[in-house]
């Protein structure tokens, strides 16, 4: 299991985030959205299997835990 938290700017970039992730990157396991103010979005996902860093650098968005 893989565990990553991203800050996303607004809640269209947060659509495109977690498609990829579930399209792309075909993860499972579990997200979790949460608003933390000024448009700003937190993303949890723990993932069921391994995705590489690289992938998660290319969803555009800033990896913060």
């Amino acid at each position: 299991m893989q565990s990553f938290v991203f800050e996303v700017k607004d809640d269209d970039d947060l659509e495109k985030v977690v498609a990829r992730l579930w399209s792309r990157l075909a993860i499972t396991g579990e997200m979790g959205i949460q608003q933390i103010g000024h448009g700003r979005w937190k993303l949890e996902v723990c993932s069921e299997k391994a995705i590489a860093s690289a992938a998660l650098n290319d969803l555009g968005c800033e990896q913060v835990g």
